[in-house]
């Protein structure tokens, strides 16, 4: 596929088949647990815009508005962005992802942990988000970044 069609898709992913004697389903989520924390992410979504709407509809303007992103976080995103050659709409769509990832783990902003996870959903390696994370760490001693291993 082509680059401009890669960036109108929001998670990238390979997956590749798991043994089922291998796999422990006891701390698998619950379908209904799974839920209700859906319902709670679209909750929050609908207190933070005052209306019924959602992270992936809302203007860019207006998410950016609601959820700031830090000096550092968009630091992190833009150089990140820049070494992966990814376009505008691919990094708007981090933000977006980032901010969804965010809602569903019950912060009100959006965390640094959300926006390491949504770009691991792009493809991009675990080694490669630590490296600018821990660059963009040393240029911005304003926040503390958890350290990432390879294994996630």
């Amino acid at each position: 596929m082509s680059g401009p069609i890669l960036d109108r898709i929001d998670i990238l992913l390979t997956l590749h088949p798991v043994p089922l004697k291998d796999s422990h389903f006891d701390r698998i989520e619950s379908s209904e647990t799974v839920r209700n924390r859906i319902i709670e992410a679209r909750d929050r979504q609908r207190k933070r815009y005052g209306r019924e709407v959602t992270n992936a509809s809302v203007s860019l303007e207006e998410l950016l508005t609601k959820s700031p992103l830090s000096t550092s976080q968009r630091q992190f995103i833009q150089e990140l962005s820049s070494a992966e050659g990814y376009s505008n709409r691919v990094q708007i769509k981090l933000i977006r992802l980032s901010r969804t990832i965010s809602d569903i783990n019950g912060s009100d902003s959006i965390t640094d942990e959300a926006i390491i996870e949504a770009l691991s959903l792009r493809k991009v390696s675990r080694a490669t988000i630590h490296s600018y994370y821990k660059q963009s760490l040393t240029n911005q001693r304003q926040e503390t970044i958890p350290y990432v291993n390879e294994k996630g």
